[in-house]
């Protein structure tokens, strides 16, 4: 029976010649000896100096064993306004492998997508953020969109759809769950908070009469998380930059004043009362980890 691939066999020398085994190796290149860098700012770069980063430190890595992983979140969406009005959507996230020789020798764009500002009315979309090779994409995700008020057109569940058909990475804004509103995220950024109708009787687990209107939680995988606002009108928490999947946190709602900023890292506006303005979304963000494929004895 034919063999289609080489197995394991014992060398000419006698040893157990075995399987080649590989790891991917990371490297010390962000601040206090990260192993990725955080772009809070656009820039551009090359393959060359990408390369050139990794053989500073170790000049014996072949060039065509790095790659770099690239983390993209987009800007926040801001708050909708008046009574029923949704918070902003958070930034969709995007992670992406590539090897460095599948990359061309021009530049390299890093383009970080701003938060929707704070405004009336809304709807507000963020800003995309992406990693662009001349003119091929290489990483990208979409800004959240704008909160919208009861009765607005487009309603705050055809916002989602349109969302989650750009690869939105966060739940239904109009979910009941534990996060009203502004519900949790398990892989992205928080959405702002939610304003109730005067018909709405949502339950108030904390007793405190504003629990509905808290901005949604972020992910941060490693192993906390970035929390919303709770109080009316507080910002969300920004994300933790020493964090490589660290989003920020969505902004919490209020009936008699401006909606809270969600944090940086993409987090969404928390919605504002009447005649006040929706909170404004949070800054995307773009992390890259440099990494070398190399066999292990």
């Amino acid at each position: 029976m034919m063999i289609p691939y080489p197995s394991p066999r014992k060398s000419s020398g006698g040893g157990n010649s075995g399987p080649v085994r590989v790891r991917k190796r990371y490297f010390p290149i962000g601040t206090g000896g990260a192993t990725f860098v955080a772009h809070t700012e656009s820039a551009v770069t090359s393959k060359a100096a990408l390369i050139a980063e990794i053989q500073a430190i170790d000049p014996t890595i072949p060039a065509t064993a790095i790659g770099q992983e690239f983390l993209a979140i987009g800007g926040g969406g801001n708050g909708g306004v008046g009574v029923g009005a949704t918070g902003g959507l958070g930034g969709g996230t995007k992670f992406v492998e590539i090897m460095l020789s599948e990359v061309s020798d021009g530049d390299i764009a890093i383009e970080i997508g701003a938060g929707a500002s704070a405004g009336s009315p809304a709807p507000g979309a963020g800003a995309a953020t992406s990693v662009i090779d001349g003119s091929t994409e290489i990483c990208a995700a979409s800004g959240g969109f704008g909160g919208v008020a009861e009765g607005q057109t487009p309603t705050a569940d055809e916002v989602y759809s349109l969302a989650v058909s750009n690869n939105a990475d966060y739940p239904n804004p109009m979910s009941t769950g534990s996060f009203f509103g502004g519900p949790a995220s398990a892989s992205g950024s928080g959405c702002g908070g939610r304003l109730p109708t005067s018909t709405e009787m949502w339950p108030d687990p904390m007793g405190m009469g504003v629990f509905y209107q808290s901005g949604g939680t972020a992910c941060n995988a490693e192993p906390w998380r970035v929390y919303g606002g709770f109080g009316s009108g507080a910002a969300g928490s920004p994300c933790d930059d020493t964090v490589f999947r660290s989003c920020g946190g969505g902004g919490a709602s209020n009936s008699s004043g401006d909606g809270g900023d969600g944090g940086d890292g993409g987090g969404g506006g928390g919605a504002g009362g009447d005649g006040f303005l929706g909170g404004a979304g949070g800054n995307g963000r773009l992390r890259r980890r440099p990494f070398a494929w190399e066999s292990v004895a």
